[in-house]
């Protein structure tokens, strides 16, 4: 096969039909495909083979993936299944995971069971009625991507047959709908021109299956290739100039995969990429998981990011590729503690060169990075080393592709935990959740990041255009600092600057923010953590308490002290239902009311155990923030007992050390280097202070840092890590809680009090009916040092409640679940834990948790006082008569709220009233509730059942319950797309002649194939019950009794439905009613309405004569 070469400077500027014409008018440049097979990424199985033999960690990683393997072999083949109605990309990834998986075992072994199953799992997916192109392309892309991949390694044993059937579906559900999007055909997603990861997810799965049938259908190979390598650049070019990557750590690594998939296999089969892995950024890419991983394993993992470090074996590509050893390391520490999968695939094998493998201090990785068009910086103290502290902050562009409203947002890590936590995504199938309704949920608005929030409402909270700028930053031995400008950030900001400073050897940190607004407002100060918070009696330092670890946190500058919040929306802001409850999380905050112009600066010291505290950091504008040192006399080594340090390195000034009991501390230094080595007294840290000539004073610590466990066990729920799910969540009695942490051989620990039998455990697992857990568990007797296993298994993968299992009998007082990740991904994830016949005293202050405020309907120029209620930690009812409470109306021209909680009705409508109060130990309560403002000349009646019905494969789905429905009509019978919607009122008599009956209903077109549609009401004929409703049993459609036209501006809209309804209505009965298109020519408009779950419910208003 031939294809053409072109040139694809400026092809980010240029539309599909453009780009694709510029291809066509390129020169031709021939270039062969090998003929052989197989030829995607590799060409034989030598090496793979080889570095298993010979190395122990590719060997360990080979018996994982073999276990797997032979896992599979009494599994089911995949199944067609769209579980929310969109998507098949969890079928095409486990596609993907076996047909990998059983190829690596087949290849090693030689045992041809591997190679049958594999070939019953290939056999399935060719079966498929399609692989949902018209839907998810990705899902497409995917599926092309595994199907090539068995086709080509094995081809030489297919039969031709069989040849024939992965060729077909590769042509026909892959090739052909790819060529028909390149091509313009009508789609939602016009992947060939966006520049975020479908492009690269696409086009990747494109290449791959054109490359595997090259010889047998040159043409449809040769136009997919050349079309999809003309429209790679416009994703690459996003990578430029360092290797950042927009879209955040999760969608880095989603794209690197493919990446790597298309540069791979195109080297492979045709010996180059077309100068892709040339393209500014691709050869440094890897920094950015690699900077963005702090040293608890955790992600900054801004917008829709996962809480964990990204490691894919992909990283071994870019480690040989452009000879970067600690890029190889961290896809090592992934092959170590990721188990097989979709994010774990086998290809790490490949390119894995255990003599080219070296962590970042041996590689001499920078400390700091900073990534331009992402406007990301970080700095860390040191690397390899789990204490230490570590730094990572954002400016950024908010109409970035899966963005939050997060400029200025940031985490730290230190001691091990990380103690300021971003919440990543929610739920995507929420309503609207890639729309504009996007910035009404708490996790992607600033309120629920770690940033400022001006004037709360109902507002976004930035400006969803914004864009913030890195604007200084300094880096030095012992200190960094960066400096963001976010003044665009928001309408009411003249200027705001926010600065990080690692400084004091890297031992401490300031965040700082400089801001004047335009009028008086209400300035808040957001940082999100799941650790214990105390307040001082002042307010003006906060101590907050981690998994046996604390951090001091003090304000520096005067005017301001620290609040606790509960991680959910203000009472001045947008709270739909359906979203994360954030439990177990919690903010520290600073409000700052009626300010103009502020100076706001918080010290952050991690409390070292027996280290003095140090004196508060004085405060420097930070324009005048000073430029560190660049010279420091430093150490070429620091060793205990005779064994330098694990992971020493000369810029790392801080060592937690599991000290023996009299520990011999030494240290060398260069020539001309003076080392005074001062032991500390008791548990204190001990100083090594270097001294040299024209050089800044170096001071190491070394302290006693007791391995969390056997030995050290702060509460009595402890964990290995967290992703901000924490482990106390396991007893809570809460299935929609968990503690979550990923990796191989994460744990969580219970302390049973003294030592008692221990036979079994009960276990809930998160998505424990959809995916298997591999586990341990172990205990220990009072006083022991060591772990026993007492049982090594996986739980079921059919159940999400309670399972039991038997544990070999025996006597503890400790007992340690240890998680090997689950059949999916490498998370293990727990909701409830019970150990029959043990307690595990679960330490909760009994205190006020939170207010509810009730308030029934408000008749206009009446009042009614409202009830203020509270629930105490443990449930129970509690006394909230003492309280001052600040009541607010948030709408004062529908009715206002007086100082002690009574609400006079204004106009008809529904006002919403909250009530606030601060409690002695500064944690801030709040409640908010909707009051109906009641004319009595307009009654209104709220719908009490709504749904929509899908027909095609989705004619047995139900919808109800979802916080949206969707209106669209598809001629073509059975499409799968055409969508109706379903009302149901039970309005009240009316004795008074109707003037006029009205639907209210909030909505709008959503669709990328146009702005304006007509919608149709119909009486529906008969009843429905929500949770039951499907096209199949839906009612017939009766009169029309009304219509109306709207656009794609989301709003409220009110369709007259007097004439069909004043009967019904005047006699009480029952109303029913379809939402449905009927255009005259050709298929509607996807049209999106909120639901009665959802904060603008419909409802229909009577107005009386």
């Amino acid at each position: 096969m031939r294809r053409r070469a072109f040139l694809a400077a400026g092809a980010a500027t240029l539309g599909l039909g453009q780009l694709l014409l510029q291809v066509q008018r390129a020169a031709a440049e021939p270039i062969t495909v090998r003929p052989e097979h197989p030829r995607l990424l590799l060409t034989d199985f030598d090496h793979p083979r080889s570095v298993i033999k010979n190395d122990p960690v590719a060997a360990a990683w080979y018996d994982k993936i073999k276990s797997a393997a032979d896992l599979l072999l009494d599994k089911p083949t995949v199944t067609y299944q769209i579980p929310d109605g969109l998507r098949l990309l969890a079928t095409s990834r486990e596609a993907q995971h076996r047909v990998y998986t059983l190829s690596f075992a087949y290849a090693v072994e030689g045992d041809t069971g591997y190679r049958d199953r594999l070939w019953a799992e290939l056999s399935a997916v060719c079966a498929f009625p399609d692989w949902n192109h018209q839907r998810h392309f990705l899902d497409t892309a995917e599926m092309t991507h595994a199907v090539a991949i068995g086709y080509d390694w094995w081809h030489a044993e297919w039969s031709a047959e069989q040849r024939t059937t992965l060729e077909t579906a590769l042509v026909e559900y892959g090739l052909k709908p790819g060529l028909a999007v390149y091509g313009g055909a009508p789609t939602a997603h016009k992947w060939p021109t966006w520049t975020n990861n479908w492009n690269i997810v696409c086009n990747g799965g494109m290449i791959t299956g054109a490359l595997a049938v090259a010889d047998r259908f040159p043409d449809v190979a040769e136009d997919v290739i050349t079309k999809a390598v003309a429209s790679l650049p416009l994703a690459i070019a996003e990578y430029a100039p360092d290797g950042g990557y927009p879209e955040g750590a999760g969608y880095w690594e989603y794209a690197a995969k493919y990446l790597v998939l298309c540069l791979a296999v195109l080297d492979s089969a045709t010996g180059g990429d077309s100068g892709l892995s040339e393209s500014p950024g691709v050869s440094t890419t890897v920094d950015f998981p690699l900077h963005l991983a702090g040293p608890t394993g955790l992600a900054f993992n801004y917008y829709d990011g996962a809480a964990g470090a990204s490691r894919i074996p992909e990283m071994f590509w870019f480690a040989r590729r452009f000879a970067r050893p600690d890029y190889a390391w961290l896809a090592r520490l992934g092959a170590s503690t990721r188990q097989p999968g979709w994010a774990q695939l086998p290809v790490g094998l490949i390119w894995y060169d255990p003599d080219r493998t070296r962590g970042p201090v041996a590689s001499g990785t920078a400390l700091d990075s900073y990534f331009d068009h992402c406007a990301v910086a970080t700095s860390r103290s040191g690397w390899e080393r789990d204490e230490a502290l570590y730094l990572a902050g954002k400016a950024g562009d908010n109409a970035t592709s899966h963005a939050d409203l997060d400029l200025g947002s940031w985490v730290l890590d230190a001691l091990g935990q990380r103690w300021f936590v971003e919440l990543g995504s929610d739920n995507y199938n929420l309503p609207g959740y890639f729309h504009p309704p996007r910035w009404t949920y708490y996790r992607k608005r600033p309120e629920g990041q770690n940033t400022l929030v001006v004037n709360p409402g109902e507002d976004p909270g930035q400006r969803p255009d914004a864009v913030g700028s890195v604007v200084a930053r300094k880096s030095g031995p012992a200190e960094s600092w960066f400096v963001i400008d976010g003044t665009g950030a928001h309408p009411d900001i003249v200027s705001w600057r926010r600065g990080w400073r690692l400084f004091d050897h890297r031992r401490r940190v300031i965040v700082q923010d400089e801001i004047t607004i335009k009028e008086p407002g209400d300035l808040w100060w957001f940082a999100h953590t799941s650790a214990k918070i105390t307040i001082s009696a002042d307010g003006r330092s906060a101590t907050l308490a981690l998994a046996g670890q604390r951090l001091l946190a003090r304000i520096l500058t005067p005017d301001a002290t620290f609040l606790e919040l509960s991680a959910r929306p203000l009472w001045t802001s947008p709270d739909p239902p359906g979203q994360a409850s954030n439990q177990g999380l919690r903010k520290l905050s600073v409000r700052l009311p009626e300010t103009t112009a502020a100076t706001l600066a918080i010290e952050f010291v991690p409390l070292i155990p027996g280290a003095a505290l140090p004196t508060p950091a004085s405060v420097t504008a930070l324009a005048d923030w000073p430029t560190p040192a660049a010279k420091i006399a430093t150490l070429t080594d620091l060793a205990v007992d005779g064994e330098t340090i694990p992971g020493f390195a000369p810029g790392n000034f801080t060592y937690g050390v599991d000290l023996p009991d009299d520990p011999k501390i030494t240290a060398a230094a260069e020539p001309g280097t003076k080392i005074n080595i001062l032991p500390g007294r008791s548990d204190q840290p001990t100083r090594v202070i270097t001294v040299r000539p024209g050089h800044q004073r170096g001071v190491y610590w070394v302290w006693r840092r007791t391995p969390l466990g056997l030995g050290n066990f702060p509460e009595t729920i402890i964990a290995s890590t967290d992703d901000g799910n924490v482990p106390v969540n396991t007893m809570d009695g809460d299935p929609a809680t968990r503690w979550s942490a990923e990796g191989d051989g994460q744990w969580i620990a219970y302390d049973l009090g003294s030592d008692g039998p221990v036979d079994s455990i009960k276990i809930a697992w998160s998505s424990g009916d959809t995916r298997v857990a591999r586990f341990d568990v172990e205990v220990a007797a009072a006083g022991e040092t060591a772990w026993r296993q007492v049982f090594s298994g996986s739980s079921s993968g059919t159940s999400a409640e309670f399972e039991t299992y038997d544990l070999e009998p025996g006597t503890a007082r400790y007992l340690r679940i240890v998680g090997h990740g689950n059949s999916a991904n490498g998370w293990n994830s727990i909701t409830e834990v019970e150990i029959p016949g043990r307690s595990v005293d679960v330490r909760r202050e009994n205190r006020l948790e939170s207010l509810a405020l009730a308030v029934g309907p408000v008749p206009i120029g009446k009042q009614v006082a409202g009830e203020l209620t509270g629930t105490m930690t443990d449930g129970s009812a509690a006394d909230v008569a003492g309280l001052t409470i600040d009541y607010v109306s948030l709408d004062p021209a529908v009715a206002t709220v007086s100082a002690d909680g009574v609400i006079t009705g204004v106009t008809d409508d529904t006002a919403r009233i909250a009530a606030i109060t601060q409690l002695p130990d500064h944690r801030l309560l709040h409640t908010r509730t909707s009051v109906a403002v009641a004319d009595p000349d307009r009654p209104k009646f709220p719908c009490v059942a709504d749904s929509y019905v899908r027909d095609g494969t989705y004619a047995g789905q139900n919808f109800g319950g979802h916080g949206g429905m969707i209106v669209k009509y598809v001629p073509t019978p059975d499409s799968g797309f055409t969508r109706r919607a379903f009302l149901a009122f039970t309005p009240s008599a009316q004795t008074r002649p109707i003037s006029r009956v009205l639907l209210h209903f909030y909505g709008r077109v959503a669709d990328n194939n146009g702005t304006e549609t007509d919608l149709v009401v119909r009486l529906a004929g008969g009843g429905f019950e929500e949770r039951q409703l499907t096209w199949q049993n839906q009612p017939a459609l009766a009169d029309r009794v009304g219509g109306l036209h709207l656009d794609s501006t989301a709003g409220w809209h009110a369709v007259d439905l007097t004439a069909g309804l004043t009967e019904l209505i005047t006699r009480g009965a029952a109303v029913n009613l379809a939402i449905v298109q009927e255009p005259a020519t050709g298929q509607g408009l996807a049209t999106d309405l909120s639901s009665r779950e959802s904060a603008n419910a419909p409802y229909l208003e009577v107005q009386l004569g």
